[in-house]
């Protein structure tokens, strides 16, 4: 028992150490990773400066032939340099960088534009007064400063992290997957009709023009399954599906199935079947069809209630049942209005309809005279009910304001005289006279308004 104690307790501080050596280790890992940007992070931080510099050069190009605009171009360059590389010149173009409308088709939003500018435009000064004054044809902003500056991208013809050669991708039949850039696979993206490492096999479907083993991958007929030898359906290895092998006079080919007449898989009295190179289609008759072999009035076979056939060429038309001698809409003051398949009885202008007949139309004087009754008869109406509240009770307010107004002057009078007995006395006739005829006018508004 001591010697297996002695063994747990020799073997507990080997785990404890390996333990704490892999919590070190994940931490170092985390720390790695968040101190450098991911994969998407480069990407767009390259896509970003890509295209600034893209906007960098259409500027350069905008200013060309620009100068300081004073005038006397001559005395300009002499005193204050050459315009082409003048920090004016260079002003002009970064102020206008992220208002390029062409970095929106690079995918780059305004605000990444701007982002990314901040980050680069000491760079941009630097390239500006060191590589592009020292050799201006050939300095590359983006070499400059998004490859070398920010190491957000790597030189077209590199890819990755380290910055690694593309493979040849068979002469441009294929890209380099992350080419010119920080992220990728390195791998050739092939293009249509291309596939293998290099892109230098011809994909299914696809066959080697002029039977070269580097010729170009053109499309097979569209009659062959696969592999082909040629872009004739005589030249398909085998045919596709809803094609089928026919013996001809220049030898077997594959040929479309009509399924609309093998098969007759569209089912329902008002459907129509279409068939398709290597395939077919369900669709609905027209309206105008009772029965159909095909799309719109004229693939009709027979016709709808209302139609009729057609007087040229196939299929239906429709029956005016507002000819002249047509037996609708015959009554007094009524139009026959045609429609599709069908019609309408309308009535004449100045008549309306009344149950099933054409009447004249109230004349507008009539209106107004029923109007004018009606309007009379409302007023009449509200001598019966309570008065208009807003008219008489705003005058009884005013009026009843000047009453209580009466009472309270009255009240200061008295203590501003001392309540003395002969001009308090004055006062209070002078006021009553007063409060006696504002009630007999506060009398006359209620009456007044009760009488309305």
């Amino acid at each position: 028992k001591d010697s297996d104690t002695g063994s747990q307790n020799s073997t507990m501080p080997l785990i404890h150490q390996l333990a704490s050596l892999g919590l070190l280790l994940s931490l170092i890992s985390h720390v790695a990773r968040s101190g450098s940007p991911d994969s998407q992070q480069l990407s767009s931080q390259c896509r970003a400066c890509s295209a600034i510099a893209a906007a960098f050069q259409r500027g350069l190009e905008r200013t060309a032939r620009d100068n300081f605009g004073g005038g006397n171009t001559n005395w300009e360059e002499t005193r204050l340099g050459t315009y082409a590389l003048s920090e004016t010149r260079l002003v002009d173009i970064t102020d206008r960088l992220c208002k390029d409308k062409d970095n929106e088709m690079d995918g780059v939003t305004s605000s990444e534009c701007h982002a990314m500018l901040e980050k680069i435009e000491e760079d941009i000064e630097k390239f500006w007064f060191g590589a592009f004054k020292a050799n201006p044809t050939s300095a590359s902003l983006r070499d400059s400063v998004c490859v070398n500056g920010t190491a957000a991208c790597c030189v077209y013809g590199r890819w990755g992290p380290e910055c690694a050669p593309c493979p040849d991708c068979s002469g441009g039949r294929g890209d380099c997957n992350g080419n010119g850039t920080r992220t990728g696979t390195g791998a050739c993206d092939c293009h249509p009709g291309y596939s293998g490492a290099q892109c230098s096999d011809c994909s299914a479907k696809y066959y080697r023009a002029n039977g070269e083993s580097n010729g170009e991958c053109k499309a097979c007929s569209p009659a062959c399954r696969s592999a082909c030898t040629g872009p004739l359906a005589t030249q398909c290895d085998q045919c596709a599906d809803g094609y089928e092998t026919v013996q001809q006079a220049d030898g077997a080919a594959c040929v479309d199935i009509d399924e609309c007449q093998t098969r007759s898989p569209c089912s329902g009295p008002r459907s129509f079947c279409e068939n398709l190179p290597g395939s077919y289609r369900c669709g609905d008759c027209d309206r105008a069809c009772s029965a159909c072999s095909g799309p719109g009035q004229a693939g009709c076979t027979a016709c709808s209630p209302g139609f009729e056939p057609a007087t040229t060429g196939s299929g239906c038309q429709d029956v005016n049942e507002c000819s002249p001698d047509s037996p609708h809409c015959t009554g007094p003051y009524e139009r026959c209005v045609n429609l599709p398949g069908s019609y309408r009885c309308d009535c004449q202008p100045g008549y309306q309809r009344s149950g099933s007949q054409c009447v004249p139309k109230p004349a507008a004087s009539s209106k107004k005279s029923a109007n004018s009754k009606q309007t009379k008869k409302g007023q009449s109406g509200n001598k019966k009910g309570k008065p208009p509240k807003l008219i008489w009770t705003v005058a009884y307010s005013i009026e009843f304001a000047k009453f209580f107004g009466a009472i309270v002057g009255l009240a200061v009078f008295a203590v501003a005289v001392k309540g003395r007995p002969a001009p308090v006395t004055v006062a209070a006739c002078l006021a009553g006279w007063y409060l006696c005829k504002q009630s007999s006018v506060l009398d006359r508004v209620y009456l007044h308004a009760g009488r309305r």
